[in-house]
């Protein structure tokens, strides 16, 4: 059942997502928080126990219908079972974007980053890593752990 539940998350965030176009208002994203490999330095694979059936993502897919999801920032416009529309306060604020086998975005306070991972039938997130900035704006940090919540 809880897979279930993950599942419908999924779906409801990827739906948000599809409604979304990429951003192009031209305004500065986050800094990545590592360093980006150099081109001339070849992809590495992370090790994937076999009873698992999943595949680590360490590069771009060569399914060109996936090319869409890959270095494309996405800015959520709805959220919820009904992909409700954002409160006036998150307004372009809030953004995903997938490369380079990590999820990197803000959640309308804290910027985050964590691993993704294809599965047959979709992806899921690790663990996501956040900056730990307190939203004092009323239901900002309620919105921002349902959001997490729906990632994870």
């Amino acid at each position: 059942m809880k897979q279930q539940n993950k599942l419908w998350l999924l779906v409801i965030l990827l739906l948000g997502l599809a409604a979304c176009s990429p951003d192009s208002s031209g305004s500065e994203s986050v800094p990545a928080e590592t360093e980006e490999p150099s081109a001339t330095e070849a992809p590495t694979e992370t090790a994937v126990p076999d009873d698992e059936a999943e595949m680590a993502v360490t590069e771009e897919p060569a399914d060109p219908a996936a090319d869409i999801l890959w270095d494309t920032e996405w800015t959520l416009v709805g959220f919820g079972p009904n992909a409700e529309p954002l409160p006036a306060m998150f307004a372009g604020n809030l953004f995903l974007k997938i490369a380079d086998g990590a999820v990197k975005g803000n959640s309308g306070c804290n910027t985050f980053s964590g691993d993704l991972t294809l599965t047959a039938t979709g992806f899921s997130i690790g663990t996501l890593w956040s900056t730990v900035m307190a939203c004092l704006d009323e239901g900002r940090m309620d919105f921002e752990h349902a959001y997490f919540r729906a990632l994870g």
